[in-house]
């Protein structure tokens, strides 16, 4: 007998965006080790790429925070969660639109990501050059943002579609991608690197929290629980509060994960066409040998350009294969 239990709304939205995510983890499996050594002495690759995706955290998160702010709330609103079990029958709390009460109480304390976004963007810009950010803009990017605004102006409860995707494929894939990147070693994210392959013959033994300062604090997360019980948390949140949707509203959460994967490809085809401002950067992260091997035949060398992009973005999604799935 067929199984007729409605699909949760996470369900959902996976299954709408499998095709995706199968795409994407062909795509960067083979990609990450190109922004690392022995491929590249500096973080400079990755700080590009990282700046790139971050934008769209800064813009959803702070659109949150105003979204659900009030004069009792405050500006962190996942800092003054209060429990689902305080909604009233119809969903919410007095005078307020049931949806802005699930949003405010949909995200629990440390799994915000923008401040550490910030921190980390500041620090390897010190290394990478505070030119990076300002000449790697570009149209699809600002294109995304301002959809992003544009979208939630209209439909709030799409924010749920940006948490779910952006969220869940940093909690679920961040301490594999962590490891990757922390076992470049210390000397690669402060300036000081020989051009070596990282270690990554799965010693348990690397001291990881000296790596949260260097400009790693994105892939970090608080707790004894390393982020486990944060994704635990926040799952259980939009379980018990998505009964407050219509369904016109849950298909717009669901139409708005495919939006987002679509534009994300964008990024990274975007990041492709910009080759040409990445060669007329300053300073150079590709001496082989005492002498400047051409960033021309760098860039062309790597397929897709991808290697900007998948740190942050594309390789964040590989999770969902490599640890089994975001459910």
């Amino acid at each position: 007998m067929a199984d007729t239990t409605p699909l949760t709304l996470s369900a959902e939205i996976n299954a709408a965006t499998r095709p995706h995510h199968i795409s994407l983890n062909r795509y960067i499996t083979s990609r990450l080790p190109l922004c690392l050594p022995p491929r590249t002495a500096t973080p400079e690759i990755y700080v590009a790429g990282l700046e790139h995706f971050a934008s769209i955290f800064f813009t959803f998160e702070s659109i949150w925070d105003k979204i659900t702010a009030s004069a009792d709330v405050s500006r962190k609103l996942e800092d003054t969660w209060e429990s689902l079990d305080s909604l009233s029958s119809s969903g919410s709390s007095a005078g307020e639109d049931p949806v802005t009460t699930f949003l405010r109480t949909l995200r629990p304390l440390g799994i915000s990501r923008s401040e550490r976004l910030h921190l980390d963007l500041a620090r390897l810009n010190r290394e990478a050059g505070s030119e990076t950010v300002e000449q790697m803009r570009g149209e699809a990017q600002t294109e995304f943002m301002a959809h992003i605004r544009e979208t939630v102006r209209q439909k709030p409860h799409v924010l749920i579609a940006y948490a779910w995707c952006m969220y869940m494929a940093v909690f679920s894939g961040g301490r594999w991608i962590r490891s990757q990147l922390c076992a470049s070693g210390e000397e690669f994210w402060t300036g000081n690197a020989a051009r070596e392959a990282p270690n990554t013959d799965g010693r348990d033994d690397l001291n990881l929290g000296k790596f949260e300062g260097l400009g790693l604090s994105f892939w970090f997360f608080p707790g004894a629980q390393d982020g486990e019980d944060i994704k635990a948390d926040f799952k259980q949140r939009l379980q018990e509060g998505e009964a407050v949707l219509t369904a016109e509203q849950r298909a717009d959460v669901v139409a708005e994960a495919q939006e987002i994967f679509n534009r994300c490809d964008s990024l990274v085809r975007e990041l492709d066409s910009m080759r040409a401002k990445v060669d007329s950067l300053p300073g150079s992260s590709l001496a082989v040998g005492g002498k400047q091997k051409l960033k021309e035949d760098y860039w062309l060398g790597m397929p897709g350009y991808a290697g900007l992009a998948l740190v942050f973005s594309c390789v964040s999604w590989y999770a969902m294969y490599h640890a089994g799935t975001w459910n």
